[in-house]
């Protein structure tokens, strides 16, 4: 595991230096204004350089399996997998049919990587035989509550593999050996039986039902609540 973290007032300090200059070099060849397009490329390449070089999370699970914080190289995987199973993940997933081009998870990845630089939230991507193929996630990171509520989804074609509950097991010992939380929370409709399964699997108890707790792409679902202490 490489963990690596960085007060957060030096990290977007600095990637506000770096779109400064972007637009200082615009400005100087000649050019007015970057266009949208332009600006935002620029605003990603200063991420990437900054938090492969500063802010790094890496867990290998095993040999052919790690969870890696998500990067805006990832954004084109993430919309090919969408595109091909898009009635599947929007069956417990409330994004995906919004989920159109890559601006919409370049967007995502921003904010992930803004709220894990402030300790919010955590996001990964599983990597599974060198191809991205899902997340993980700690939605949230409550601190002064020591606990995290967790997320995942899969390609459909890959169920059954384990991938989820492996990596889930190392995201759990990671909120508690690394960031001394007492507790790990999962919510999941009460109709989604996989996702429920793997929570059960893993020793998580169910605390009760919340009715009524989701507009699921136009049905409202309830949500089962699991948890597991540490």
């Amino acid at each position: 595991m490489l963990v690596n973290r960085m007060n957060t007032e030096v990290i977007f300090s600095e990637i506000d230096t770096a779109v400064r200059q972007i637009r200082h070099g615009a400005s100087s060849n000649g050019v007015d204004h970057l266009s949208v397009a332009d600006h935002r490329e620029g605003e990603f390449i200063s991420f990437v350089r900054f938090f492969k070089r500063k802010i790094m999370f890496t867990v290998d699970v095993e040999e052919s399996l790690k969870l890696v914080l998500v990067e805006p190289k990832f954004a084109s995987k993430y919309l090919e997998i969408v595109s091909n199973q898009r009635d599947y993940l929007s069956e417990w997933l409330v994004w995906p049919p919004h989920a159109e081009n890559e601006e919409f998870f370049l967007s995502f990845i921003k904010k992930s990587l803004h709220d894990y630089a402030d300790g919010k939230s955590l996001v990964c991507a599983m990597i599974y035989q060198n191809e991205v193929v899902g997340n993980i996630s700690f939605n949230t990171i409550n601190h002064d509550l020591q606990k995290v509520e967790i997320g995942y989804w899969l390609r459909r074609d890959l169920q059954g593999k384990g991938i989820v509950s492996k990596s889930l097991k190392k995201l759990i010992d990671y909120a508690f050996t690394e960031l001394n939380m007492q507790k790990v929370q999962i919510s999941a409709a009460v109709d989604n039986h996989a996702s429920r399964s793997v929570c059960e699997r893993l020793g998580f108890k169910l605390e009760g039902v919340i009715t009524r707790a989701e507009n699921l792409n136009g049905r409202v679902v309830d949500h089962a609540v699991y948890g597991l202490s540490r």
